[in-house]
């Protein structure tokens, strides 16, 4: 892929997603509206905001899943339009294939892409599963199995990477370990650019350079925040220091009145609705 002369990676021009109504347009649902920012390459960026706001919606967008109804992403200056072998998708519950090693995981987006197979091996040492290539699925802890996820996608090196809460179904120290280990293997791999979605504030703090937070449905962005936090990160140890803290204090201020916000939206009768 040619960058622009500018190094921006992926950007979102008016970007809004509308989710027809099969009889009345009016009651179209838009879960998306008026979505204009920039993503220099190598960032991690984290998307945090209320239920039902259009995270995901927006990885959809950036993978070509589901391309945009009005307005444009691009990625190097090209609309995307459908699905793109340069970007990543690491979801909340694994993909893997049950009936596949944890190696023929690996192997398999190499594979599909007419690549050499020789690096699933490799990759999966990188996430310290070396010894358990020959494992299916099954045969592997939740932690682990999210490894082989992280590895099956970083094997062919997508420029982008998306993750929809991967970890948010691990217990709290496998969680932990996780988000470390995913920020060691993203340097080492030359830090790709990430876009992760969570509900997790101190999560999406200690792994981003930035965060962008969004209002209620229809989600826009409402504030976008740079975290200054030296890397590399130990994410125990920088939960701990005043400048985490600082920086939470700072975004919640936001992140608490969608919260409030999108939970009268639910329920029948409260004020606001």
């Amino acid at each position: 892929m040619t960058l622009r002369a500018d190094g921006r990676l992926l950007e979102f021009d008016g970007v809004s997603q509308r989710y027809p109504s099969p009889t009345d347009r009016a009651a179209d649902f838009v879960a998306v509206r008026d979505i204009t920012l920039q993503i220099p390459a190598g960032e991690f960026v984290s998307v945090v905001g209320p239920t039902g706001c259009g995270k995901s919606t927006l990885l959809s967008a950036i993978s070509g899943l589901r391309p945009a109804s009005e307005g444009q992403v691009r990625i190097g200056g090209d609309v995307v339009t459908g699905i793109r072998s340069d970007v990543g998708f690491i979801f909340q519950q694994d993909a893997l294939l049950p009936w596949r090693t944890a190696l023929q995981n690996v192997e398999l987006g190499l594979r599909f892409r007419g690549l050499p197979r020789a690096a699933a091996r490799d990759w999966l040492a990188r996430v310290g599963l070396a010894e358990f290539e020959d494992r299916y699925p099954h045969q592997l802890s939740g932690g682990m199995r999210k490894r082989v996820a992280v590895a099956s996608t970083l094997v062919y090196e997508p420029d982008i990477l998306l993750m929809d809460e991967p970890f948010s179904a691990l217990d709290i120290q496998t969680r932990t370990l996780m988000e470390n280990d995913l920020l060691h293997v993203w340097e080492e791999a030359g830090k790709n650019t990430v876009i992760f979605v969570t509900h997790d504030l101190e999560e999406a703090i200690g792994m981003s350079d930035r965060i962008l937070v969004m209002t209620a449905s229809p989600g826009r962005i409402l504030g976008d925040y740079r975290v200054d936090l030296p890397r590399p990160r130990d994410l125990l140890e920088v939960k701990m220091t005043d400048e985490f803290a600082e920086i939470y204090r700072a975004i919640w201020k936001d992140l608490s009145g969608e919260v409030i916000a999108a939970n009268k939206l639910r329920i029948p009768g409260a004020v606001g609705t």
